[in-house]
């Protein structure tokens, strides 16, 4: 008797669960797109760009207006040399600038020389984290330059720095 006094409860407590999912879904569903809708609307109103934490990409940048600044390890040798996971990975870096950028005037290419060791070393930090394969390995080394390009357009800013190039790569296990 009381296998079935629990069945019985177990199947009232499911039915009282689909219920209030129901009510749910038909009550508070239509109420967050009419949200998303007002703040849409009040965004275009006020012109603000509703993805304004998107980078300036390199291609839409004209590449008379991109500066190119080698990044030097101990601040005179174009090979950096990392040690990673599992072994040792040799590389050039530099990063791709945007001149009509509003930091181009803040961060000047004496600016960047002045902390070249401080971009030498977050690119260093990144890359250590990753085996030689992920190096060698194309879409991998991708992922590594979108990490590096993050960690320096948080520095200089999204606009400033639009991409990050890995020359040269050499591993050895």
């Amino acid at each position: 008797m009381k296998k079935n006094l629990m069945s019985v409860l177990i199947l009232v407590l499911c039915l009282v669960n689909l219920v209030f999912n129901a009510l749910i879904v038909f009550t508070i569903l239509p109420q967050s797109k009419q949200l998303n809708n007002m703040i849409t609307d009040v965004c275009q109103a006020i012109n603000l760009n509703l993805k304004s934490g998107s980078a300036v990409g390199a291609d839409s940048v004209p590449a008379d207006q991109i500066t190119v600044y080698k990044v030097l390890a101990d601040g005179e040798k174009e090979q950096m040399t990392v040690s990673v996971k599992d072994g040792v990975c040799v590389f050039a870096a530099s990063l791709s600038l945007n001149n009509n950028s509003e930091n181009a005037s803040k961060f000047t290419v004496d600016v960047l020389t002045s902390q070249n060791s401080i971009i030498a070393s977050t690119i260093q930090k990144v890359v250590a984290k990753y085996t030689c394969a992920e190096l060698k390995n194309v879409e991998s080394r991708e992922d590594i330059i979108d990490e590096i390009l993050v960690d320096m357009q948080d520095m200089y800013g999204k606009d400033y720095v639009i991409s990050v190039n890995l020359s040269s790569v050499v591993t050895s296990p």
